[in-house]
């Protein structure tokens, strides 16, 4: 089923499928636990253990990032509010159904920062707090908060296992070492290839603030870069879309045809694949779908008409290929609003 928003919600929500670095939450738009932003706001990741009382005094029992003494006891008020069972009790997903498990708070892995000596969630209180700064383990996985419904509860559903969460999450904090080295980088030569190896990881953060300092960079540097990383097939559809509207910043009208090139780039892909060896859903599919999406939203933008027959031809291999089969309703409906965008806004030039 899909919901119909506006082209601008879809395309923002379709931001958090990163298939490998969000493997622990789905990408919702609700206030959920999103394991980017919480290990990305963060100045300290530690896995620590809450007492019986539950009352948020906690053991640090190992540290991911930043420095803390293991062994050592800290305060985490925000933790508190977990002795009532009701809000540690993990539901099926999809539905209001408990499980039967209650979080025991023995393992609980927490995204923190410090605010005026306190130590907190990364997350708005507004929106979570410390609750969507915490992924809690038991039994082997972690659980995680989701909010599914808009007028619903934030509730625990159980994720990946701990070891694989801890292989993501050791990878984001690398990722974003090597952008801070690469922003400090006084060699030109090596702070672009950092950036541009930047530019290509699974970080949706990392590759936003990448392709900024890309940007940034004295002309013509900056224009070949980008024209670089567009002509690029394993592009990760982010990189496309952040390197599409810094191109289109920089040379206005003359980015179109360039993004354009690169749209029709991905829907030659689409046509010469061989169904037989992707599966619908299988590894890397959302992304390509994603990256079909974001080119064709900047294209619509130049509101030229002409573009309109190869935004059809997408719409129409979609209900074609297998590999679509999740995918056809949702790339229709883009086809659909960017062309109704374009020629509304061809009627208003007229008048």
């Amino acid at each position: 089923m899909i919901v119909r928003y506006s082209f601008g919600f879809l395309i923002c929500s379709l931001l958090f499928l990163s298939p490998r670095i969000a493997a622990c939450a789905p990408p919702f738009v609700l206030p959920s636990f999103q394991v980017e932003e919480a290990a990305w706001s963060s100045t300290h990741i530690v896995v620590v253990s809450e007492g019986e009382a539950l009352d948020g005094v906690v053991k640090v029992l190992e540290v991911w990032k930043g420095k803390m003494k293991k062994g050592i006891e800290i305060e985490v008020p925000g933790l508190k509010s977990y002795s009532n069972v009701g809000l540690r009790t993990v539901h099926s997903f999809g539905n209001a159904k408990p499980t039967g498990t209650v979080l025991d708070g023995k393992r609980i892995i927490l995204f923190l920062k410090k605010d005026k000596n306190v130590w907190k969630g990364t997350r708005d209180q507004r929106f979570g707090g410390i609750g969507l700064s915490s992924a809690w383990v038991q039994n082997g996985h972690v659980h995680t908060l989701v909010q599914i419904q808009r007028s619903g509860s934030q509730r625990f559903h159980k994720g990946q296992k701990e070891v694989n969460f801890r292989e993501d999450v050791f990878a984001l904090t690398k990722i974003q070492r090597k952008l801070d080295q690469a922003a400090k980088q006084k060699n030109p030569k090596l702070k672009i290839k950092a950036l541009k190896e930047v530019s290509r990881s699974s970080s949706r953060v990392a590759v936003t603030i990448a392709i900024k300092h890309i940007s940034e960079l004295k002309a013509p540097k900056n224009k070949e870069i980008l024209l670089e990383l567009l002509s690029d097939p394993n592009l990760k559809s982010v990189a496309a879309l952040r390197a599409g509207y810094a191109l289109e910043k920089l040379i206005k009208k003359e980015a179109y045809p360039i993004v354009f090139k690169a749209l029709q780039n991905e829907h030659k892909y689409w046509k010469e694949l061989d169904p037989k060896t992707v599966k619908p859903g299988g590894d890397g599919i959302h992304d390509k779908v994603n990256k079909l999406q974001y080119l064709m939203e900047i294209v619509s933008r130049s509101n030229d008409l002409s573009y309109i027959p190869e935004f059809e031809a997408i719409k129409k291999l979609a209900f074609e290929i297998k590999p679509f089969k999740y995918h056809k309703n949702i790339i229709k409906y883009t086809v659909e609003s960017a062309i109704r965008r374009m020629k509304k806004a061809n009627e208003t030039k007229k008048k």
